[in-house]
This record gives C-alpha cells, sequence and structure tokens, in this order.
C-alpha cells in the first residue's frame, strides 16, 4: 500500500499548484470523491499537513489544504477515510484515542445529523449555542496555562454542588480568584456568568404537578385541571389574604421532576468509547460462555428477542431496567420525609460498564413524604409516555 502511495509526497511540490505533478493532481482528486463517498455529511476529516485529521472541512477547504500544504506524513493508509491498518499495535503503544485527535469532531459529525445540519440549512439557535460553547472551550483561562476556561468553570461548578456552596459563596470564592489572578484573564465574574457559559451543556428537566396523595399528574391531558379528578384535593397552595380571604396562588403543592432519557442516551452513541460497547450483547465475547453474567444471556431476554425480531435485530437499539428506592434526603433530621429517584440503566453495555454510576441515569425524582405503594405506576406516566 504504502509503495502504491509515494505519489502523494512525490508529486508534490512546495512552490504551488502549478508545480504538482499531473498524477498528483488526478489521484487526489480521486481521494477527495473517495472521502466523501463514505459519508452523508458535507464535511470529513483533513488529512493536510497542517491539519493532520484533528479538524473537520468542507469539499472546497479539503481542496485548498491539500494543494497549499500537502498530505500529512505516515498516511499511506487511509485510517481516517475507510481504510484498516494492518499493522499490528505493538505493547506500549499509544492507542488512537491517546495520539492527539480530537474526538471532538467526530462528535460534532454526528451532531450534524441530529440538529438536521448541513450545508443547504442554515444552523438552528440550539447548534449555535452549542458550536459557542465549543469555541469557548478552545480559550485558554490565561495566557501562562493550557487550563481552558470552560473545564475550569465546570470543574468549579462540580464543587459546589458537591460541597453545597450558596451562590454568594460560589460568587465570591470566583471574585477571590479574579483578583489572584493576572490580567488578562478570562474566568466569568460571578455565578451567573459562570451558569450561562456552560447553559448548552444543561440538557434540561420538566416540573410536573401532582396530586398531594399521588392519585395523578396534572400534565398531559389534564393539564389546566385544578383540583384532582380522583380525591378532589386542590392542586394549588391556598394562603389567607389581608382580610383572612383564602386566595388560591400559582405554587403547586407538590411536584414530580422528569429528567428526559432520549438526550442521554444519544450521548452513549457520541463517542466511540461508549458507541461500540453499546452493541456488546449481539456483538461482543463471553468470558465464559454458557454462563449468564448479564442480562443478555437469559432467557427472558431471548423471548424478548422472538417476540418482537424487528427489534432485536438492531444490536442499537436500546434495553434498559428501571430502578428505585426510598431516599432520607435530609439525613438524620427528625422530620420523617423519604422521596424516590428512579434510574434508568442501559443493558446494551457489557458487565464490566452496566452498573457503574455513570451510567444510571437519572429520570425521575418522586416527592414524599408518604410512601407511594401501587400509586407509582401513575408517576411514571411521562416516562411511559416518551418511551413510546
Amino acid at each position: 500500500m504504502a509503495d502504491d502511495r509515494r505519489w502523494m509526497y512525490d508529486g508534490w511540490d512546495k512552490s504551488g499548484g502549478k508545480g504538482h505533478s499531473a498524477e498528483l493532481r488526478r489521484k487526489t482528486q480521486a481521494f477527495i470523491d473517495h472521502a466523501f463517498s463514505l459519508t452523508t455529511h458535507y464535511r470529513v476529516r483533513c488529512p493536510c499537513n497542517l491539519h493532520n485529521n484533528r479538524k473537520f472541512v468542507t469539499r472546497e477547504q479539503l481542496v485548498r489544504d491539500l494543494v497549499d500544504y500537502g498530505f500529512m506524513p505516515g498516511y499511506e493508509t487511509w485510517t481516517f477515510h475507510g481504510e484498516k491498518e494492518t499493522r499490528v499495535q505493538t505493547e506500549g503503544e499509544a492507542d488512537d484515542d491517546s495520539v492527539g485527535v480530537d474526538r471532538m469532531d467526530e462528535m460534532l459529525e454526528a451532531l450534524q445529523v441530529e440538529f438536521g445540519l448541513n450545508s443547504e440549512n442554515p444552523p438552528t439557535k440550539e447548534v449555535e449555542e452549542f458550536f459557542k460553547l465549543l469555541q469557548d472551550s478552545k480559550e485558554p483561562l490565561h495566557e501562562h496555562t493550557k487550563l481552558l476556561v470552560l473545564a475550569f468553570v465546570t470543574r468549579l461548578i462540580a464543587i459546589k454542588s458537591k460541597y453545597f456552596f450558596s451562590n454568594k459563596c460560589f460568587s465570591g470564592l470566583v471574585q477571590l480568584i479574579r483578583d489572584a489572578f493576572a490580567q488578562p484573564h478570562k474566568l466569568p465574574k460571578e455565578m451567573y456568568q459562570c451558569k450561562r457559559l456552560t447553559k448548552s451543556l444543561d440538557m434540561g428537566y420538566e416540573k410536573i404537578d401532582m396530586c398531594t396523595d399521588n392519585c395523578m399528574v396534572f400534565w398531559d391531558d389534564h393539564t389546566d385541571e385544578k383540583k384532582c379528578l380522583i380525591c378532589g384535593k386542590g392542586r394549588y397552595v391556598e394562603v389567607q389574604n389581608e382580610d383572612g380571604e383564602k386566595v388560591t396562588t400559582d405554587i403547586a403543592q407538590k411536584q414530580l421532576c422528569s429528567f428526559p432519557l432520549e438526550p442521554r442516551f444519544k450521548q452513549l452513541f457520541l463517542s466511540k468509547k461508549t458507541c461500540e460497547p453499546m452493541r456488546w450483547t449481539k456483538e461482543g465475547v463471553r468470558a465464559k460462555p454458557g454462563f449468564m453474567a448479564h442480562p443478555a444471556d437469559s432467557d427472558a431476554w431471548k423471548a424478548l428477542v422472538e417476540f418482537d425480531p424487528e427489534f432485536g435485530r438492531d444490536a442499537r437499539n436500546i434495553r434498559f431496567g428501571l430502578a428505585t428506592n426510598g431516599f432520607t434526603p435530609f439525613g438524620q433530621s427528625a422530620a420523617s420525609y423519604s422521596c424516590w429517584p428512579v434510574f434508568a440503566i442501559p443493558y446494551n453495555l457489557p458487565p464490566s460498564m452496566c452498573m457503574k454510576y455513570e451510567f444510571m441515569f437519572l429520570c425521575l425524582i418522586i416527592p414524599g413524604p408518604k410512601h407511594l405503594g401501587i400509586k407509582l405506576n401513575v408517576m411514571l406516566q411521562p416516562l411511559i409516555k416518551e418511551l413510546k
């Protein structure tokens, strides 16, 4: 393969396009056609001597870069353009994820389909916000560090969440760090600006009003109801005004929080490290064939595949389990209160991954204080509709 592709380097002339050999021009055009035939997107990785497959570019940009800079050294096998590396990786060599290739571009390519982004359509507001976030993520905090603004701010917010800092405490800490940094730097001034910077990372959640006795949720066809259709209790808090009269506020007496699963599951397919394991149930190798080490080895799993062969045919279709239990958020306080978080656990992943906490997705928080009992099914309505 290497002998056949010496044209990539022998025919290139640093003086410019007119000095390039006819063979180079012809075969470079064939390479570009080949690269774009492998994708439905309008960008591919650029293997020029400047970008080294780290950047996705359009066809026009790819032509200019290959003319101006030539092919990157050692790229006789087009591993990023449809060809497999035949060399066996030796022990101690870095794998593909650690040789400086930016996986963010790979994720963006996948997001183009999700957001409907192509060369014909202008980017949506959602896409613009996401690319603004990516631009911020490439800016260093100041000229004397490699630490990026986005990385610094997200770590600060994680510390705030872990140790229960108030917003004022967080803003005061940020101000102290700003005073300690030499100018110029790009650290936000306060909590509000930090949240704006990371807003595009937020997947959002929905607050849904519910009956105080867990009889129903005021949602879907019952969004406009003012009282529970089962027990008749009011939806909103009632208070007394200055005249001693009862007045109904617009504050719900009880709410559950619903976290959509779809964007969380999609993230599993935006990284090579999780995309391939998500097909393990059908394509993975069992360490001990014949032993049940995963739900995919059970008779129930096989029965489900037989029941719906079309669903079972594609290994990427997600199978997951739901788990919940009572949780006391106030620790050892005298108040007796429990809430019920509901988690979704994707079973597509291999045994070494599927039970790790980073792959357990919170999808509902159902408030207490009483035990739900059989009324748990009522609270699952938003989740069930999303899955349909």
